[in-house]
């Protein structure tokens, strides 16, 4: 990890993801916690369904590397950082 990190392309792109923190909290409460997404239900459009809080982060890391937003090993760092930080806390909970 500390290579990637040490790319100054992607030390930009780090700082941007957000998502991992539903990697941390998927580490934290378990893989089996379904969550319901209804962000746009004001806008009229449906609720969006997830098997598991980490599937919805998944799918938030893809989106911004689809708009552009961040590089594919940026997104797989940032899941792995949230899922470091999920297993901090987990101890320090104990």
């Amino acid at each position: 990890m500390a290579d990637l990190i040490s790319l100054p392309f992607i030390r930009n792109q780090l700082i941007k993801v957000k998502h991992s923190v539903m990697q941390a909290v998927t580490t934290i409460l378990g893989d089996h916690v379904q969550l319901i997404d209804r962000s746009y239900e004001f806008r009229g459009l449906p609720s969006r369904t997830y098997a598991s809080i980490f599937a919805a982060g998944e799918e938030a890391g893809i989106s911004r590397l689809y708009g552009g937003i961040h590089y594919h090993p940026s997104i797989n760092v940032g899941l792995s950082l949230g899922k470091e930080l999920g297993n901090r806390i987990r101890c320090h909970k104990a």
